[in-house]
């Protein structure tokens, strides 16, 4: 077997996924030594099924218990069919109103059968993975990114998918895992927002629910509902009441992660060295949590009544509808290329716009002006090496050239979004559409410009989580549960050391010249005229070192 084989025996898969764009995978050798060692080292960690919480879930469900976001064993009724004359005796309006009614309770029933079915298969697969190791094989995209091939079950799913699974080896708490099982009691109850201490004293205080909780999960107080997170809250109080009765010596499985402060926005700042903006994402050096969403609701709020007094309808709209919830994916997917166009469809779907009188679509146009002006406020550098990056893109494109680069981990990445020709074929079944990459058509010049700011970000993001798992290994860490931002190992010493290692990897990434490394490579030492990087800020990349709460 050779290094990019694997995954399964009697399945081929491909080390790196694609889809339509082959991107990296055109390359030769495109993966280094480093990079397979995480992949490895992720991959050969043991996980088995946290059957206690699984036969909770199952529980639950089958008695029709709609807690902890369960989905509904039934169907939402649907409104009572009208009589012909009931029908006749309606207006236009009323008519399409009732038409709208039904069609939303169907969209609704529809939605609510795609979550059922998503249980039923969890349960089901972890009913028959139970009693047995598991091992979860690791695919990476063209950027870089880790993931885990198997679905419905994995270390990077949802609250409810995670919280199935627990790592196979155990280790003693110590003297620092009670610490830090108090950290992520807090943490997945929503009180991730406030100080380290804070989060230690709201869950001693609360001490007495979470023993409920562990001892009478369905027929007690069911406090562990009103988490945010409520199964990894609830996973979290059966270690507690572990430790309680057994003290340092429990042998706890619980994977305890680590998150980063918009990771995004982070590595931008990082990148233009901007005092402010590091401060704001937790970079810089400090013992308080800054909360960026926060900071960004409230210079949205202040944006708002300056337009509100300015005499703008759809800004006195949104006073007093302007929450942390309102902002939060906006600024999560601002780093990853998301258009103006994206933000707008956002604030519609994720019904931010549902409370507020007028047109849904110039109140949503609002908040996306709104809230762009208050990022670029807050994070000064993030703008602009996003649009060197994309001017960089289109001039390489204009010249048919992609865009090549090597990530800090040594992977080579290619982006190329090369034309597409389309191809009908005619089948038993009907017509087929076939859509393949045509690299003697061109580059796709618009495509690889939007694209080249997330892509770099995540391939920078992604060779930080290869660095931290491989210097993390090298420390005596065995056991990882990595999500791209979220760095997961066992309560203790080990998330202490795992703390650390992630602050030095990212230190040494940004500690030279990153924007000057990539206008190299992009323009191939020089091969090709591109745009100057901007210039950067003076902010000192070594605080990370001192931030408590660069990832927590």
């Amino acid at each position: 077997m050779t290094d990019y084989s694997g995954g399964y025996y009697l399945i081929e898969t491909p080390l790196i996924k694609t889809g339509i764009h082959t991107h990296t995978a055109e390359l030769d050798s495109p993966l280094s030594q480093d990079h397979l060692d995480a992949v490895n080292a992720v991959q050969k960690t043991p996980f088995m099924t946290n059957d206690w919480i699984v036969d909770i879930i199952r529980e639950a469900y089958t008695h029709g218990d709609v807690i902890a976001d369960l989905p509904s064993a039934d169907d939402h009724p649907l409104p009572k069919r009208l009589s012909a004359e009931e029908w006749d005796a309606l207006s236009d309006e009323e008519r399409a109103e009732k038409k709208a009614e039904r069609e939303r309770i169907h969209d609704l029933n529809a939605k609510l059968m795609g979550r059922r079915e998503a249980l039923l298969r969890k349960l089901s697969l972890a009913e028959r993975l139970r009693d047995k190791t598991l091992y979860f094989p690791s695919s990476v995209d063209w950027r870089g990114r880790l993931y885990p091939m198997p679905q419905d079950i994995n270390p990077q799913q949802d609250d409810l998918g995670k919280s199935m699974l627990m790592f196979a080896n155990g280790k003693p708490l110590g003297k620092n895992g009670a610490y830090h099982l108090c950290l992520r009691g807090a943490a997945t109850f929503g009180m991730d927002k406030v100080s380290f201490e804070e989060r230690v004293q709201w869950f001693m205080e609360n001490e007495r629910e979470v023993i409920d909780s562990a001892r009478n999960p369905l027929d007690g107080r069911r406090f562990w509902t009103e988490a945010d997170e409520p199964w990894g809250f609830l996973a979290t109080c059966r270690e507690w009441l572990g430790y309680v009765e057994q003290g340092e010596a429990f042998i706890s499985h619980l994977p305890i992660p680590q998150d980063a402060t918009c990771s995004g926005l982070q590595i931008l700042s990082a990148m233009g060295r901007d005092s402010y903006g590091a401060a704001q994402t937790n970079v810089a050096a400090g013992n308080t949590r800054r909360d960026l969403y926060t900071i960004v609701t409230d210079r949205v709020i202040e944006i708002a009544e300056r337009d509100a007094k300015d005499g703008s309808d759809a800004a006195s709209r949104w006073l007093g509808n302007v929450t942390r919830k309102t902002v939060k994916r906006g600024v999560m997917t601002m780093p990853y290329g998301v258009t103006r166009a994206g933000l707008r469809q956002q604030f519609i779907k994720d019904g931010h716009c549902d409370a507020l009188d007028g047109h849904k679509a110039r109140n949503a146009e609002y908040m996306t002006s709104a809230l762009l002006e208050a990022v670029e406020g807050v994070v000064r550098s993030a703008s602009t090496i996003m649009q060197w990056l994309q001017d960089c893109a289109k001039a390489l494109a204009q010249q048919d050239e992609p865009m090549d680069w090597t990530t800090p981990s040594g992977m080579q990445v290619r982006q190329a979004y090369w034309k597409r020709n389309k191809k009908r074929v005619a089948t038993l079944y009907g017509e087929c559409v076939l859509w393949e990459e045509e690299p003697v058509m061109g580059i796709d010049n618009r495509r690889q410009a939007l694209a080249a700011a997330p892509n770099v970000i995540h391939s920078y993001d992604a060779a930080h989580l290869v660095n931290t798992v491989n210097m993390a290994k090298r420390s005596g860490i065995d056991d990882f549960a990595m999500i791209h931002d979220s760095f997961a190992t066992h309560a203790g010493e080990d998330t202490r050391i795992l703390g650390d290692i992630l602050r030095e990897e990212f230190y040494h990434i940004y500690k030279g010249d990153p924007l000057g490394d990539l206008h190299r490579m992009l323009s191939k030492d020089g091969a090709f005229d591109l745009p100057q990087p901007p210039s950067t800020g003076d902010f000192d990349i070594s605080e990370v070192l001192r931030s408590d709460y660069f990832f927590s």
